[in-house]
């Protein structure tokens, strides 16, 4: 649905029918939520592991159209990033977590379902920037600095199934 460079390029003008800051707090609160998880023994696979990235997944329905509902994240231990002038690579090692945490897509998911490929399009770049957001509030908080992260930690969208991914452009402090 997408291609790599108008996924880096997610500026989408769209009124939506709800507060934006209201959906961003919203989402951030999810967010440190799931970074507590992601630090929780019981959700990781190697306690204490530092993580290299986390890849935030828009997670739905795997027939056209395909139409996200939820966004998991996943933790690897290590991986690869690469833009080119006309594809993003991302390679990853071996996960610590997968498929767990995220945060939901709150009221963008009510307008998802009888949206046509294009609304769904755009849809899903505006849940992209609105996670962005969320994720420079998220970043600040304790539950983000006691997960234990590798140097050169970075952060990732992809928008579904056979979509490529994308480097969030998140400020860590």
């Amino acid at each position: 649905m997408w291609n790599d460079r108008e996924l880096r390029d997610r500026r989408v003008d769209l009124d939506l029918p709800f507060d934006e800051n209201s959906e961003i707090a919203r989402i951030a609160g999810e967010l440190e939520t799931s970074f507590r998880m992601y630090a929780d023994p019981r959700y990781v696979k190697k306690v204490g592991e530092p993580i290299s990235a986390i890849r935030f997944y828009w997670a739905g329905t795997e027939v056209d159209p395909f139409v996200p509902s939820t966004v998991w994240g996943d933790g690897w231990l290590s991986h690869r990033y690469e833009e080119t002038e006309d594809r993003n690579v991302l390679a990853h090692g071996l996960s610590n977590f997968h498929e767990c945490g995220g945060f939901d897509l709150g009221p963008i998911a009510d307008l998802l379902v009888d949206a046509d490929e294009d609304r769904i399009k755009h849809l899903v770049l505006r849940s992209i920037h609105l996670a962005e957001r969320a994720l420079a509030i998220a970043v600040k908080t304790d539950a983000f600095a006691r997960l234990a992260k590798r140097e050169g930690f970075e952060l990732f969208a992809t928008p579904g199934h056979d979509e490529p991914s994308v480097r969030l452009l998140v400020p860590l402090v």
